[in-house]
């Protein structure tokens, strides 16, 4: 995750994907069976199987260097394994560190935010990053298109809620 704020750097470098989600644990300790089970990946509990428990937590402050506790305390909330754990945007703009920089009239999201590529299939690092900026230029004209992908939840809520409220049409013929 890139949470080094002004510095381009990601906030816990790895080597590689095991090797990030390591240094991640050792902040954020092993999660537990229900929350392996929660993100909802199939190769979750094979990854963490191989890894070594940490032996202490590592204090984020450390890598944060300057930055505020509460900008610790965030970024540590926001690396919690199970994503139904980590606060959404509206707690994030409630966050303490969030005070100077929200106003209260920040605008909102209609559901929550999907990528149209399968989390279950092993992509390189180059190979998501075209992917997903191919699915987004191609999207970027069509507005009904790209809110449908990126937000199928509220065109769901959405037709449901027209449905709830439509008039009744004429009954069929038997």
């Amino acid at each position: 995750p890139r949470l080094r704020r002004g510095t381009g750097a990601p906030l816990l470098a790895g080597s590689s994907t095991m090797n990030q989600l390591q240094k991640t644990l050792a902040v954020t300790g092993f999660p537990s069976r229900g929350d392996i089970d929660a993100c909802g990946s199939k190769y979750a509990a094979k990854m963490l199987e191989s890894l070594e428990q940490p032996s202490a937590l590592r204090d984020l402050s450390a890598d944060m260097k300057g930055a505020p506790p509460d900008a610790a305390d965030l970024a540590r909330q926001l690396l919690r394994f199970n994503p139904a754990r980590r606060p959404d945007v509206r707690a994030c703009l409630r966050h303490a560190w969030m005070a100077d920089f929200t106003t209260g009239d920040e605008q909102t999201c209609p559901a929550a935010l999907e990528v149209p590529i399968d989390d279950d299939t092993k992509f390189s690092v180059s190979d998501y990053r075209d992917r997903l900026y191919k699915d987004v230029v191609a999207r970027r004209k069509d507005r009904a298109a790209r809110m449908a992908a990126y937000f199928p939840k509220a065109r769901d809520s959405a037709s449901a809620s027209r449905a709830s409220t439509a008039e009744p049409g004429p009954k069929s013929a038997r």
